[in-house]
């Protein structure tokens, strides 16, 4: 079973918090940057936990929990998720804030971390 990088989840989306100008490909993280860790499926340690564990890209299986249970998936993803919204935002503090709230949503349950 597939254990979910949430150390490197949160350092993502802390950089990204600290770099709102920035993608999630630009990470100093990522190998191909300098950094440690290979590239995840969409550059997102979330997907590459689903991928792994259920080697499906459906987001029904996010180890993250996401407000109002609304994932970067479904149809009202495109314009309501807090993905969507932190993809969307132009300004640099507000896209800051949105990096911050997705470092920290919380593991389901049952989910192993490293």
């Amino acid at each position: 079973m597939a254990k979910f990088n949430h150390t490197g989840h949160k350092a993502l989306w802390d950089w990204l918090s600290k770099n709102p100008n920035k993608t999630k490909d630009d990470w100093e993280g990522w190998q191909y940057n300098g950094g440690y860790y290979e590239m995840a499926e969409n550059c997102c340690f979330a997907c590459e936990y689903n991928y792994e564990d259920m080697d499906c890209d459906d987001c029904d299986y996010c180890p993250l929990i996401w407000p109002n249970n609304i994932k970067c998936s479904t149809k009202k993803a495109i314009t309501s998720s807090l993905y969507a919204k932190w993809i969307n935002e132009t300004n640099l503090q507000l896209k800051s804030k949105l990096a911050a709230q997705i470092r920290d949503l919380p593991v389901r349950d049952g989910v192993e971390c490293e």
